[in-house]
């Protein structure tokens, strides 16, 4: 059967597939619920407007960092929306976040655990990731819980987004030495299915057209060395070296 080339991958209970444009009705209804968005950013609510442009904007994060972007999540087996997962640059930096916002419906039952946990894999698998960064507010108590299931520990907080958030990184030696059946639910011996991608830097994913420049593949070193430290500490997201750069927000 010949593979759907706008799915990423899938898990036991998800299907995670590329964004569409008729997208809009769904992701708009979770962008406007004020429990969704309680801990996103200021807390605002995002018009219809607003997350339209946010999908087209996906679309360039598509064509321009080739592997990273944002994935509907879909419950098997009818394929329902759930939310939305991401493994993308947090904006103005050269890190990588995977991050999740998914619907009321979809709480509790371990739904974003295992679309997190499954990125966090194919970050490091399939594009080579070193690290792989995550970012909660502090009173989110639930998401951080989901950081922590998909294998990422809490490195004190860090200043994204204009704000302090507690900052948890995943680090490849320690994930790739889970056997992949643990980020299947109930750690059954279900595999990950993926389909890889063309990626032109195996340390970060990046792009040539994306005009972000090679030179900034050893950004991270500093950081790494300060994320070591059992020392809470406060990270600073780094800015990109060029201003050819697309809003990665999620939408």
């Amino acid at each position: 059967m010949k593979r759907d080339k706008a799915i990423l991958l899938e898990t036991e209970h998800l299907v995670l597939r590329r964004v569409r444009v008729d997208d809009l009705d769904a992701l708009a209804h979770i962008n406007a619920d004020p429990k969704v968005m309680r801990y996103i950013a200021d807390g605002s609510l995002r018009s219809r407007e607003q997350t339209a442009e946010g999908i087209r904007r996906t679309h360039r994060i598509y064509e321009n960092y080739p592997g990273l972007g944002f994935w509907i999540g879909e419950e098997k087996p009818k394929k329902k929306f759930i939310g939305i997962f991401a493994l993308i640059y947090i904006p103005k930096t050269v890190q990588v976040e995977v991050g999740y916002r998914l619907q009321p419906s979809a709480w509790g039952r371990g739904l974003a655990t295992e679309g997190a946990r499954a990125l966090v894999r194919y970050g490091m698998c399939e594009l080579g990731l070193e690290r792989i960064a995550g970012l909660t507010h502090p009173e989110n108590v639930a998401s951080q819980n989901v950081l922590k299931k998909a294998g990422l520990v809490q490195h004190g907080m860090g200043h994204y987004y204009g704000r302090d958030l507690c900052y948890f990184v995943a680090d490849r030696t320690s994930v790739l030495s889970i056997p992949s059946a643990w980020y299947a639910p109930d750690a059954r011996n279900t595999p990950v299915v993926m389909t890889r991608m063309p990626i032109t830097s195996p340390a970060f994913g990046i792009s040539p057209n994306s005009g972000i420049a090679a030179s900034m593949a050893n950004t991270g070193t500093n950081e790494a060395k300060l994320a070591a430290s059992d020392a809470p500490r406060i990270f600073t997201a780094r800015p990109y070296a060029t201003s050819e750069t697309i809003d990665t927000t999620m939408p």
